[in-house]
């Protein structure tokens, strides 16, 4: 059995194949596409690793259709296990191959082309959202500037085109508005065909302050729950855990680590914030009894935490939740 790391960039990928012993077997630079990744891999019993770099998906789907073993290693802790003082194309490969045969690889979770397909959407879609309440703040500022008070209405009906007339950038504003609009709404349709008659996602909605949407952001997220052993990996996995500095008999909380997913992270958090307004629920308590102790920030956070492990026991046991 061969060992192969490929550090893989936009346009070239440098690959090192070594045998058990840690041989070079070869090394080279090549153009990251499917012919030159066949040509030097040359149907060799290998195994291969790559980093969960931002365009891992093609080169890993790639491999797969070769029929290749393939290992997707975490960036973050490949590099806390084997720092270079020099860095290079050719030295991360190196490293990769090497620790790959010494089986010392932190693997990252590598979804399924389906998984991803959901996470592309319901991200997308975060991304226009957030880019239409960009658009609304820009005309609220463009009326503040004017010295004018406005209604919360002013986005339809004659509110909208009475102050469309005064500033020819607010048309144009609420153009883009109406554009993204559209958008959403497309969006909104592929998500919910690709997501039908989903259990996990209709278990999740029976907590209080998870909408269609976050329930399924938060599974596209999850994945397949039974990936993690414990609730604890997976609060890990959100980076809603604090950090923890320990020094012989010291030891101190930090802050959350905001290691893992930020999208689970973010939509707990604005599910949490809707939560906690139903008074006599579980989680409103919780939020409660955390803010006679701790800033509000904190305390909804820490609540985002526990919702999380509710969520884990919901669908390890597929039990919808029980607020009272």
């Amino acid at each position: 059995m061969l060992y192969t790391g490929l550090d893989i960039h936009k346009k070239a990928i440098y690959g090192t194949m070594m045998d058990k012993e840690g041989r070079i077997i070869d090394q080279r630079e090549f153009a990251n596409c499917k012919e030159e990744l066949e040509a030097f891999l040359c149907g060799k019993p290998t195994k291969i690793v790559i980093e969960a770099c931002g365009f891992w998906m093609d080169t890993y789907d790639k491999l797969k259709e070769l029929g290749y073993d393939v290992v997707l290693a975490h960036p973050g802790k490949v590099e806390a296990i084997a720092s270079a003082k020099m860095k290079t194309d050719k030295i991360d490969s190196e490293i990769l191959a090497h620790l790959l045969r010494s089986n010392l690889i932190p693997e990252a979770w590598a979804p399924d082309k389906h998984v991803r397909e959901k996470r592309d959407l319901v991200r997308f879609r975060s991304y226009l959202i957030r880019n239409r309440s960009r658009y609304k703040s820009k005309i609220k500022f463009v009326l503040l500037k004017k010295g004018l008070n406005y209604p919360q209405s002013i986005w339809k009906g004659r509110w909208r085109e009475a102050i469309e007339q005064l500033d020819p950038k607010i048309a144009a504003y609420f153009r883009i508005i109406d554009k993204i609009e559209e958008e959403v709404k497309a969006v909104d349709k592929q998500i919910l065909e690709l997501n039908k008659n989903n259990k996990e996602i209709e278990l999740l909605k029976t907590i209080y302050g998870i909408s269609d949407y976050a329930a399924i952001t938060i599974m596209a997220e999850i994945g397949n729950i039974k990936r993690f052993p414990t609730s604890k990996k997976l609060k890990s996995y959100s980076g809603l855990v604090p950090s923890v500095y320990q020094s012989g008999d010291k030891c101190r909380m930090g802050h959350i680590t905001r290691q893992g997913s930020r999208w689970l992270r973010w939509i707990l958090v604005q599910c949490c914030h809707v939560a906690v307004r139903q008074k006599d629920s579980k989680l409103a308590k919780y939020y409660a009894r955390l803010c006679k102790k701790k800033n509000k920030k904190v305390a909804i956070v820490a609540t985002a935490c526990k919702m999380l492990e509710i969520i884990y026991a919901m669908l390890r046991d597929n039990k919808p939740y029980v607020s009272l």
